[in-house]
Formats: structure tokens, C-alpha cells, sequence
């Protein structure tokens, strides 16, 4: 019988915990640290290895994720996440959703937040050039002696 007491209020603990929920600000980004990216080791086939990135996806590239609160605290949301953590259709135990305690976090790490990029390519451009440009009257043409800029 206690079990069930103590599970019914727990239950409506987090239904008031669901209606209380509110978006209030920017908070850095708890999964990349505020970088808008991550690095980590890749081992190769031949067992060497590298260091890589991989851009954040919690915080789209911008190094900052959502701030929300409801009365049990402070959470930092990621940008795929919001619209149910809002709705209360997930939870703060999500692993989107990240608790960050029962007050606000203090400042950022930058003072500015990247750009959030959300779709194809995630706004990433990587060109390679094939051939120098084409300079006009032979100014700044390279003959294939030295490097450009002497």
C-alpha cells in the first residue's frame, strides 16, 4: 500500500513538474561544452589513430542549447528535443535533456553562441579547388616557380 501512495505522488509530482515547464533562455551546450562540436579518437582498420570532430547535434552547431525550468529545476534542452520536453511528452531523464540543478547557470562560456544549422549539409560547405582562379594582365599568376604570394 505504501509502494502506491509513494508511485501515485511521485506521478503527480512530475505531471505539476510537466505543467510548470517554461523556455527561458540560452544555456551552453552540456554536450560539447559550448564548442559546437566534439572531438574524439578514431581508431583505423590497421589500429592507428587519429583525433576527429563531429559537430554537436544537441545544439545544432551553436554551442548553445535551450534553458528550461519547471519546479523542480533547470534543464538544458537540445533544439530536437523542445517542442515535446515542452508538451511533457518526454522527461527529464531523456537523453536529450540534461539537469542542470535547482538554479539558473551563471553566464557562457563565449560571448556569442555559432549559428545553428538545421538541414541538409547542416550548413557545412567544403569546396576544393581545383585549378588557381584566373588572374587578369598575368598580375599574381603563379608560373609554377616559387609560391603565389611572392
Amino acid at each position: 500500500m505504501r509502494e502506491h501512495v509513494a508511485e501515485q505522488a511521485e506521478l503527480e509530482a512530475k505531471v505539476e513538474a510537466r505543467k510548470s515547464r517554461e523556455r527561458v533562455g540560452e544555456v551552453d551546450c552540456p554536450v560539447c561544452d559550448a564548442r559546437g562540436f566534439q572531438t574524439f579518437v578514431e581508431k583505423a582498420p590497421d589500429g592507428t589513430e587519429s583525433s576527429t570532430f563531429a559537430w554537436c547535434e544537441h545544439c545544432k552547431h551553436s554551442g548553445r542549447s535551450h534553458l528550461c525550468r519547471d519546479i523542480r529545476g533547470y534543464y538544458a534542452v537540445s533544439y530536437d528535443a523542445l517542442e515535446a520536453f515542452l508538451a511533457g511528452t518526454i522527461d527529464d531523464d531523456h537523453e536529450e535533456v540534461f539537469g542542470l540543478g535547482d538554479a539558473p547557470p551563471k553566464g557562457h562560456r563565449y560571448a556569442q553562441a555559432g549559428e545553428v544549422f538545421d538541414g541538409p549539409g547542416d550548413g557545412v560547405e567544403v569546396s576544393v579547388q581545383s585549378q588557381p582562379p584566373a588572374v587578369e594582365d598575368g598580375e599574381g599568376a603563379n608560373d609554377g616557380e616559387g609560391d603565389a604570394t611572392s
